[in-house]
């Protein structure tokens, strides 16, 4: 083999085991009891028992609790698709927008539509105040036992529904939403079919998808209202095209 060539195989060898290294060890719970783990550079099982003690899983078939089984001979596991599969990613979890975000959108619309309306003005100075204590109290742990007072106030404001008024103006962003769509395809741009039988429902998947949006903390992004509105783009049957 050419020197070169080898050399390449050998470090791509070294690659492949130092990232198979970093790969924590497969586990997966016994059927008839134990937590087994295989370790992923060596690819021996060791068994953690339910008395807290570690054995090294015999050679033989060994049946799991989902029903598979695993192969071990002179004291290794024959790895299994599922076992050379990488782990899957945990999903970070979700991201909550603040009473005070959500009540700015609320009063102001997700594109500032209604930033006239008195209430969004206090909105807005709502955020601020509670934008400015957040930076005060940095470091702190504050939980909802211990919301700042700002925080307080957001969460009594949405209920408020005679002065905090939702704004009742959509205007879209630079990419109509799969509702928008809708509402266009069956009531028509200018509201020339707003009589037909699906508009109204096309309306309030609208409303719908506006909520949803405000009450998230990536307003743009598609929601689960979002996929029904796809879904009845694609209806032949109810959601029509306005004719005219």
């Amino acid at each position: 083999m050419d020197p070169r060539a080898a050399l390449l195989v050998g470090t791509l060898a070294l690659l492949a085991g130092a990232v198979q290294a970093q790969r924590p060890p497969w586990e997966a719970s016994l059927k008839d009891g134990g937590r087994l783990q295989v370790d992923p550079t060596t690819m021996r099982p060791i068994v953690q028992t339910p008395q807290g003690t570690t054995v090294q899983l015999w050679d033989g078939v060994h049946r799991l609790e989902d029903g598979t089984t695993v192969t071990v001979r002179s004291g290794v596991v024959v790895p299994t698709q599922q076992m050379l599969e990488p782990p899957a990613p945990v999903p970070a979890p979700a991201e909550e927008p603040s009473h005070c975000l959500v009540l700015l959108r609320k009063t102001c619309g997700l594109h500032d539509e209604c930033e006239s309306q008195e209430s969004c003005g206090h909105a807005q100075q709502l955020l601020q105040m509670e934008r400015d204590e957040h930076a005060e109290h940095r470091g702190s742990a504050i939980g909802p036992a211990g919301w700042l007072e700002t925080t307080r106030q957001c969460e009594q404001a949405l209920a408020d529904e005679e002065f905090f008024k939702a704004c009742n103006l959509s205007q879209r962003g630079s990419v109509a939403s799969p509702c928008e769509r809708l509402v266009d395809k069956v009531c028509g741009r200018a509201g020339a079919c707003d009589g037909a039988p699906a508009c109204g429902p096309a309306h309030q998947l609208l409303e719908g998808e506006y909520g949803e949006r405000a009450a998230s903390p990536y307003p743009d992004a598609l929601t689960a209202t979002s996929g029904q509105c796809r879904l009845a783009l694609e209806d032949q049957e109810f959601f029509l095209p306005c004719d005219r």
